[in-house]
Order: C-alpha cells, then structure tokens, then sequence
C-alpha cells in the first residue's frame, strides 16, 4: 500500500488478538519486497524506512530515520572487445564475470547489449570457469542466454568468462550500457550488474607503419602513414593521435625526430592548398601541437584548442627505440584518433591491428687491412712483360 501523508510504500501486519507481545522481549518478522532497478535507486538521503506499532489508531511505538540498504551487484564484470568498426560482422565479445553468490547447476547468464547491437551464437564459447556444455540462445536480437549446465554449479567467487560474436552499429548508441543477470533454475534473480560501460564505434582508419631502422636496441626513425576517416572537429577540445606499440618498443618522455605533415605537402600554392581541403596559407600542423611520451610503448600527439583535422593523408615522424630482442608474439601496431578532455575520453578512429615490421640484428662489416691492394697486385715479372706484351698486340693488330 501507499501512504499518502509520508509519500512511502508500507505493509501492514496484523497481530491476533488472542496474542500477546511482552515488554522486553525481541521479535522478528520478514516480509518480500521487490527492490527497485538501480536507476530507480532513491539517494541516500532519501533511502530511510519507519516503523510503528499501532492500537486503535494510536500510535504505541515509533521509529522513523531507519537507513535503507544498497543494492548489490555482481563484484566484477568486464567487456573486452577487439574492434570497433563501426558495421564489423562476427565481433567477437569477451564477458568475464566473478560473483559472490552461489550460482546453481541450470542456471542462466543473460546478457543484453545496446539497442542497435545484435548478437549471434555462432563460434560461441565458453572461455574459462564453465563446462564446454554450456548453451547459448539468441532471446532478442540484443539478448543472449547462456544455460550453464545442470551439473556444473559455480561456488561464490569463481571467475568464468565466455565469448559471443556480435555485429557492431552504425554509430554508438546514446544509451551504451551493458547488462548481465544470473538467473536460477526458477528464474529467480541470483545475482546482476547493470550500467556497464559499452565502447564507442569508431570508423577504420587505414595505417602504415614504416621503420627506417629497423634493428635491435636502435633508434629508429618511424614514419606512420595514415588516412583519417573521419574529421576532428576544431570545436572539441582535445584532439589527440594516440599510438600503441608492441611491448618492448620504447618512446622517450620527451619526442625526438617528430614531424606532423600532409602525406603530400600540397600548400605551396592556393590550388593545391584547396586539394586538401584546407583554406589557404593555412600551415599544418598548426602551432601549439606538441607529443608526449611514457617512456613506454605509448605515445600521444596532441593539437591546440581550437584545432582539429580533415579527412586527408597525414605522415606522423617520430623516433622509437626498438627492443633488444625479437618479438616473441605478433608485431601488431595500433592507432587511434580520439577527443580528450574534463568530460571523459571518445575514440574518433581506430585500427586496432596494424601491421609492423620485423627486427634484424645489426652486424658489425668485416674488413681485412691492405686485401684490396693484394688481391689487385702484380709479380714483378708481370709488370716487366706488360708493356712488351701491349706493343705486340698493337702490332698484329695493324698487320
């Protein structure tokens, strides 16, 4: 029921007349209540409950400012994607999830993605933590289920992670929020976690990566060619390319050999200069874009406020220490266009697989003193006959 005057839900229990309550003594009672979704969750301030007992409309006992609960939520849940093109087909989705609850055999994992997602349950499989009879079901085109088997029950704590392909959108949806619930048998609530942040979609930005010098625990000079997609808007602050090298690739604190150019250098004058689509005596990279690296194997370049970038061909220059060793795993690159500032970070663009290049030892060239002199030199005899030898020659030549 509702209680106008205190704006509160509330539920009534009625004693028997025949009982009695004695002064002194504790008493319990429980009653089901269905808990609110976590957005419907009222603040702290407003999360209070009362309780009174009551006689003939009089009020014996009262107690009101009681605190509410929180409500819980799986302890972890992760998303891991690997590509974010937008329109990508057979992406595959990795949901790693640990909760504090038992979960029983036959129970089910839902998981709803974004509107505009769709999910399949082709090449699904369960990752770790869940028997290989796990089974998946297409509920909505956003809705997966995933029925854990009957006699694989999941005790508290036990991390399991399962992969699905899904289709990436268009562009990112407005509400990007993921969703996980544990179901049991009955289809009781177990467990959920809602509010899960999603990832934006990005248009593929085509990247060549070019090292110039290209061997062991060397400085090489790389050129990262690439063509934007999509424009940075001069309106947003925070304009940033953001690389990402294979472990063991190192960029200095402070950049060295950086040049941000048009691939083609089409400024000189005012025709090429509206080629590429920037107005002319317009000067690129505009003054004010500095770079930025970790001493590790990221590096950020970042345009002034009030600037941003077309869609064209641009060749980013910068100096990267190569590691002492070969690779052990694949040399993939990646590089990303992407708005940062006081209201968080959005991807622009991205290729999240890009091609590098292979590492070879560099080795010392091995000379021999004065072995060009001996390989070209003449016993004496031979020079005495040389000349002997030219003027025959020359003779029968003339015969």
């Amino acid at each position: 029921k509702y209680d106008m005057d205190y704006e509160q839900f509330y539920i009534s229990i009625f004693i028997d007349p025949q009982s009695w309550l004695d002064n002194g003594r504790d008493y319990g009672f429980e009653f089901g209540v269905t808990n609110p979704p976590l957005e419907g969750m009222p603040p702290q301030k407003e999360n209070v409950w009362r309780m009174d007992t009551v006689m003939s409309d009089v009020i014996l006992h009262l107690k009101t400012g009681m605190a509410g609960y929180d409500l819980e939520q799986i302890k972890v849940v992760t998303v891991n994607f690997q590509d974010t093109t937008k329109r990508k087909t057979l992406h595959p989705l990795t949901f790693e999830v640990l909760s504090s609850k038992y979960i029983p055999g036959g129970s089910k994992i839902v998981v709803t993605g974004p509107d505009s997602f769709r999910v399949g349950c082709v090449f699904f499989r369960p990752i770790y933590g869940l028997s290989s009879t796990t089974t998946c079901l297409v509920k909505k085109p956003n809705i997966v289920e995933f029925t854990i088997d009957s006699q694989d029950p999941k005790t508290a704590n036990t991390p399991f992670a399962i992969r699905v392909m899904w289709t990436n959108p268009e562009f990112t949806p407005p509400n990007n929020w993921w969703n996980v619930e544990l179901l049991s048998p009955l289809l009781k609530a177990v467990d959920v976690r809602n509010y899960i942040p999603g990832f934006d979609i990005t248009d593929r930005v085509e990247v060549y990566v070019m090292g110039t010098f290209s061997y062991l625990a060397e400085v090489n000079p790389l050129r990262i060619m690439f063509l934007a997609q999509t424009i940075m808007n001069q309106a947003d602050t925070g304009n940033e390319l953001v690389v990402h090298a294979p472990l063991g690739y190192v960029f200095p604190a402070k950049c060295t050999g950086f040049r941000l150019r048009l691939t083609d250098n089409r400024q000189a004058s005012s025709g090429d200069s509206a080629n590429t689509g920037y107005p002319s005596g317009f000067v690129f990279p505009p003054a004010g874009t500095n770079c930025t690296g970790f001493f590790n194997n990221t590096v950020v370049v970042r345009l002034p406020n009030g600037s941003g970038m077309l869609k064209n061909n641009y060749t980013l220059e910068i100096d990267v220490e190569n590691p002492g060793y070969k690779l052990n795993g694949t040399d993939i690159w990646q590089f990303f266009t992407r708005v940062r500032n006081e209201n968080g970070t959005k991807i622009v663009d991205a290729n999240r697989t890009v091609p590098g290049f292979s590492l070879s030892e560099l080795v010392p060239l091995r000379t021999v003193e004065g072995g060009a002199w001996r390989s070209l030199s003449w016993p004496p005899f031979c020079l005495l006959a040389l000349p002997l030898l030219l003027a025959r020659s020359s003779a029968e030549g003339r015969l």
